[in-house]
């Protein structure tokens, strides 16, 4: 009868032997289940592989897809932007649309304020002054 190559072991190194077997059957399990995982998870030959099987549908869907997004992206639309009226200045040809008049009065309010800008300083000053001597009353 053949023995076995455990049997001469003591119990403890008898379990060392499996543990060391285990392990190293688990390590080869391991390796395994990451190699496949890794060839799932890899996206560019599954596509690959499926556009060489399915040449007619990949290139007829893509064909599809092209026309409606064409259609869709490509079509005017039909509201068209509205021009704004424009107003003759009094006793001249020059004619200014209605946002015009805003932009006018905007300039013209500026140079108004950079012009009296230090009178308003000094008044606004005083003002503080004033009130800081009457104790912020």
């Amino acid at each position: 009868m053949a023995q076995s190559p455990h049997q001469h072991l003591s119990s403890g190194e008898t379990r060392k032997a499996e543990l060391i077997a285990e392990l190293s059957w688990s390590r080869e399990r391991l390796s395994t289940n990451l190699q496949e995982t890794l060839h799932d998870l890899n996206i560019v030959d599954h596509l690959r592989h499926s556009i060489k099987e399915r040449k007619t549908a990949w290139f007829t869907g893509a064909a599809v897809t092209g026309g409606l997004l064409s259609w869709i992206l490509g079509r005017k639309r039909h509201k068209s932007p509205k021009k704004p009226k424009a107003r003759q200045l009094p006793g001249t040809s020059v004619e200014i649309p209605r946002n015009g008049y805003l932009g006018i009065a905007l300039a013209v309010l500026t140079f108004l304020l950079n012009l009296f800008k230090p009178v308003l300083s000094r008044v606004a000053s005083r003002k503080i002054e004033e009130l800081a001597a009457r104790g912020g009353r």
